[in-house]
C-alpha cells in the first residue's frame, strides 16, 4: 500500500520541480516540464509529512523529515546533500517517531517532533519544537511544548518579531516569539 505525504512545489533553476515522500522511505524529486524523475533519496522510515523548499545562501533547497528522527536538506535541483541531522537519540524501547512539515525563514529552519519512549524508567511522550540553522543543520535550540502530537509549524511576522505558532492535538494552539536566543510564549489559546 502506497501512502503519499502532501507534495511541495517549486520552480528549480527555471524548470517546474515537485517533491514528494511517502511510506516508500523515499523523497521523489521529479521535473514537472519533462515529466521525469530527477532523483530520489532513501531514508531509514516512512516520510509522512511535505517537504519544503526555500534559498539558503542563494541555492534552493527541499528539506524533509522522516520517521527515522532524521531531518534532510538536499540540494533541490541535483539532490546532493548539504546536511542531516538526527533530532532524537535512538532507543530500543523507542516508538515510531513523527516528524512534521518543515517551515522555513531565513535563515532558520523549525519542525517539530513527537518521540513516545516506552520503557519503564524513561516512559515519555514529548512533543518537542525543534530550530536548525538552515545552512549547517546545527540545532539552535529545542522547546519542550506538550505531551502529545504536534501539527506543524507556521510563521509570521508581528511588529518585527519572528513569531511561531504550533497546535498540539489536543486543542492548544500556542505561539512563540522566536526572534531572540531563547523562544518565549507569548500567547495560548485552548
Amino acid at each position: 500500500l502506497a501512502v503519499w505525504a502532501s507534495p511541495a512545489l517549486a520552480i528549480v533553476a527555471g524548470h517546474p520541480m515537485v517533491f514528494i515522500g511517502g511510506y516508500d522511505q523515499t523523497l521523489h524529486a521529479l521535473d514537472l516540464a519533462e515529466k521525469t524523475a530527477i532523483w530520489r533519496k532513501i531514508t531509514n522510515a516512512e516520510i509522512a509529512t511535505a517537504p519544503t523548499v526555500g534559498k539558503v545562501d542563494g541555492v534552493d533547497v527541499v528539506f524533509w523529515g522522516s520517521a527515522d528522527r532524521t531531518v534532510y536538506a538536499y540540494v533541490a535541483f541535483n539532490g546532493k546533500r548539504l546536511w542531516t541531522k538526527e533530532l532524537i537519540p535512538p532507543s530500543t524501547t523507542l516508538d515510531k517517531v513523527h516528524l512534521s512539515s518543515p517551515f522555513l525563514t531565513e535563515d532558520a529552519l523549525y519542525i517539530s517532533c513527537f518521540a513516545y519512549d516506552k520503557s519503564l524508567p524513561r516512559n515519555q511522550q514529548r512533543g518537542r519544537l525543534f530550530c536548525l540553522d538552515a545552512t549547517t543543520g546545527d540545532i539552535r535550540w529545542k522547546l519542550d511544548v506538550t505531551s502529545g502530537f504536534l501539527s506543524s509549524p507556521v510563521g509570521f511576522q508581528l511588529n518585527g518579531k519572528q513569531h511561531i505558532a504550533v497546535a498540539a492535538r489536543r486543542g492548544l494552539l500556542q505561539c512563540f516569539d522566536v526572534s531572540g536566543q531563547v523562544p518565549k510564549r507569548v500567547w495560548s489559546f485552548q
